[in-house]
């Protein structure tokens, strides 16, 4: 299914059709075969290289402090550190940034262990072989899955992977047919069978050299089970240059395995981010549990009631040291510090405001 349009305001309840963002019409996609220098257009198509990881060497500080940051508690822990840097703390500093660095460094790192977990899966699928055509030399010689690009005829074998969307031009039998399961795709377990051109179904390892054409195709999209397009066989296929419609029984799609079936061949025309199960596929989530988004509210409200508390006790402190201080002679109110001059409330009020809010913490510790 294609995505979802993006929902826009409403104004005197109009339909929301007219509130649709206009979307760029992408150009029919081209994949020519053999390809010559002059008609590469393939060279402009997505690479057969796959991520699925969340980070890199670069991003991974910013975002992963991003993720972190998205929990209230860490906010209101990082603002208690910074405000015992100030002189009027109560605390020494390192008690209050040596335990948030402690939660901010182990969650980063299980963070950075599972991206990693992911680098070394997309390494794996990137490395794996397969059998590409050499149009200059004639043979069929063993490529990594990355260095595969569209326009390639490659051979997969049986109980292989799909390395890419690919047009399914024969296979060793006959009937020109083939069993795929499809349970990356859509998780059902049962095989589909797929059918290639008639044309071209008799294609073998020593004739691949016959064959010559021009796939016209739709732009990606992530429509599982919709193709439209057509191929322009060229002889010595054919005796005459043909256009042939091109069904979704003729697709075979990247994160299929072949079933029952010695080996096929097949025209990459999706690569890479391009194929089908990654234009339907997700960023990997964030973690975010129910029981996380219930500790955000409650801390909340204990925010809430830590500085209702703070700001009555510093008023209240600044008008008794403002009004009350001078008389207590035992204070020493003419050599008084900053923070307790009776001269400056306002400044009283925010020193003693720091040390309470510091001191009355504890009441968002977690236990």
């Amino acid at each position: 299914m294609p995505g979802p349009d993006v929902e826009q305001g409403q104004l005197f309840s109009c339909p929301k059709f007219l509130w649709r963002p206009r979307q760029k019409a992408q150009p029919d996609r081209l994949v020519r075969f053999p390809a010559t220098e002059h008609h590469r257009l393939e060279r402009q198509y997505a690479g057969n290289r796959t991520t699925t990881t969340k980070y890199n060497l670069l991003t991974f500080i910013p975002k992963s402090l991003f993720e972190q940051y998205r929990r209230v508690a860490n906010i209101y822990f990082t603002l208690v550190a910074a405000l015992s840097l100030t002189d009027y703390s109560p605390v020494r500093p390192w008690t209050t940034f040596l335990p948030l660095a402690i939660v901010l460094g182990v969650a980063m790192i299980k963070e950075a262990v599972e991206d990693y977990k992911r680098y070394r899966q997309d390494v794996e699928v990137n490395n794996r072989k397969v059998q590409v055509y050499n149009s200059s030399k004639r043979e069929f010689e063993t490529r990594t899955w990355r260095h595969v690009s569209v326009g390639d005829v490659i051979i997969v074998h049986k109980d292989e992977y799909l390395p890419a969307d690919l047009l399914f031009l024969s296979a060793e039998n006959p009937e020109g047919l083939c069993y795929i399961e499809t349970m990356q795709l859509d998780g059902e377990t049962n095989l589909k069978i797929k059918k290639t051109l008639d044309e071209t179904k008799d294609l073998r390892h020593d004739s691949i050299s016959d064959f010559k054409g021009l796939v016209t195709c739709e732009p990606p999209n992530s429509r599982l089970y919709q193709f439209t397009g057509n191929f322009e066989a060229h002889p010595p296929l054919v005796p005459n240059i043909r256009q042939l419609p091109l069904s979704p029984a003729a697709i075979l799609l990247r994160g299929c395995s072949l079933r029952n079936t010695h080996r096929i061949f097949g025209l990459v025309i999706y690569a890479g981010h391009d194929t089908k199960i990654f234009m339907n596929a997700t960023q990997p989530p964030s973690k975010r549990s129910r029981i996380e988004r219930s500790v955000d509210r409650i801390i909340f409200f204990m925010f809430g009631l830590l500085f209702s508390m703070c700001l009555t006790g510093c008023i209240y402190f600044a008008w008794w040291t403002a009004n009350y201080m001078p008389q207590h002679w035992y204070l020493a109110p003419n050599e008084a510090p900053r923070e307790y001059d009776s001269a400056q409330p306002g400044i009283v009020a925010v020193t003693n405001f720091i040390t309470a809010f510091i001191l009355y913490g504890e009441l968002l510790r977690p236990s």
